[in-house]
């Protein structure tokens, strides 16, 4: 053990107590009478060692917190970018999601537009059918007239179905587009909320009260963006399905409609 003398009063070493004990149980121990001044070199193994602990526990403590230092504001600056792309990201799907109800709305329109179409294929299917009950029994104007009232009829239910293919195809295409925009988003959104929460957990480990905010600003704005996206997405689909559906039936009845028009004619 050693001992040294305070550098204030010049006293050091055991009292009489520590230091009979000291040698009942054969403890060696040295008292350093010597006081160094700062810059000073000792002559002892001991003190030089001790001194060169001392530097390296300070040096050691001088680079650590140097290192937290940068870990903090390395922290601040990812969480600042991370956090506006974030935002940036929520506001694209508070964006497309607006646009998806929109989109969404307008489909009872398109619905009642089908049911229309429809109705008139059936009221001419069934001008099809008088016309061909009266070729034998009409006289040859009577049936100029239905042909040229059919003609008409015709024309109208084609101009009709073109329309609707065009509204549908159209709003297919957005739904599509609105979709594809949304997973991207969803993506992004995911992206931001996990490095958040990277960025939380590091913050916490440096002590950066900055990094922390902004991580859990992240991680909920991505999440709420990723929710939102996943929303428009799944409006999206059914948009398409709904459509499409539509679409098909209006084909089917506008197919049947031509082959009972070419069998009137």
């Amino acid at each position: 053990m050693h001992f040294f003398k305070s550098p204030v009063t010049g006293k050091g070493g055991p009292d009489a107590k520590l230091m009979n004990y000291m040698k009942q149980h054969n403890i060696k121990f040295s008292v350093h009478d010597h006081v160094p001044k700062q810059g000073m070199r000792v002559n002892c193994s001991t003190c030089e060692k001790l001194g060169d602990i001392a530097k390296s526990a300070t040096k050691d403590t001088t680079s650590k917190a140097m290192k937290v230092q940068q870990m903090a504001t390395a922290m601040k600056v990812v969480g600042a970018i991370n956090l506006a792309v974030s935002i940036a990201a929520l506001g694209i799907a508070v964006h497309t999601h607006y646009r998806v109800s929109s989109l969404k709305s307008s489909v009872p329109a398109l619905r009642t537009e089908a049911e229309g179409l429809e109705s008139a294929i059936g009221v001419m299917a069934r001008r099809c059918d008088d016309l061909l009950e009266d070729i034998s029994t009409a006289s040859l104007v009577r049936l100029q007239d239905s042909e040229t009232e059919l003609q008409k009829e015709f024309k109208v239910i084609l101009d009709k179905y073109i329309v609707f293919k065009r509204r549908a195809d159209q709003l297919i295409r957005t739904a599509r587009d609105d979709k594809e925009k949304a997973e991207i988003t969803a993506v992004v959104s995911g992206m931001t909320a996990a490095v958040g929460l990277c960025v939380t957990i590091l913050s916490c480990g440096c002590d950066c009260g900055a990094g922390v905010a902004m991580g859990l600003a992240s991680v909920g704005t991505g999440a709420g963006g990723w929710l939102l996206s996943a929303l428009s997405i799944e409006e999206c689909e059914a948009v398409i399905s709904e459509v499409g559906s539509l679409l098909s039936i209006a084909d089917s009845k506008k197919s049947d409609a031509e082959n009972q028009y070419n069998i009137a004619m």
